[in-house]
């Protein structure tokens, strides 16, 4: 496993909910909308660890990766890529998705819900963690 630099405090990060922790690292809710609708997370993917391979049925997502010298692997629907730096990714309503942190330091990823936001809304087809939930 990949040693991590914490560099989280050189963040500022908006009000929001406090910060729930996964076994993959942590994410913070900062805003959902009244009719749950719309939704903006920071997730932090700790190094070497990845998010499970998901989808949704309720909801599109977009993520955008902040930091410039950030390197992981990201699937979405069928296609793996190895990607470094920043970038939007657009995850449709369906589209099965997961991201594998290979930097040295921890993942930032902003994530934009549309559609109807619930954590109910995740069908997990492989859960690394799926013994520690």
């Amino acid at each position: 496993m990949v040693c991590c630099k914490t560099h989280l405090n050189d963040f500022s990060f908006p009000p929001g909910e406090d910060w729930v922790t996964r076994p993959w690292g942590k994410y913070r809710t900062h805003f959902k909308s009244k009719d749950s609708s719309v939704c903006y997370k920071t997730l932090i993917v700790d190094c070497g660890h990845q998010i499970s391979v998901q989808y949704h049925n309720k909801r599109s997502e977009v993520w955008y990766i902040p930091d410039e010298s950030a390197q992981y692997q990201l699937t979405l629907a069928e296609e793996k890529s190895i990607i470094h730096g920043q970038r939007k990714i657009d995850i449709p309503k369906g589209y099965v998705h997961s991201i594998f942190n290979m930097s040295s330091i921890p993942l930032m990823i902003y994530e934009f819900q549309y559609g109807f936001c619930d954590e109910d809304d995740i069908v997990r087809l492989f859960d690394p963690y799926a013994n520690q939930r």
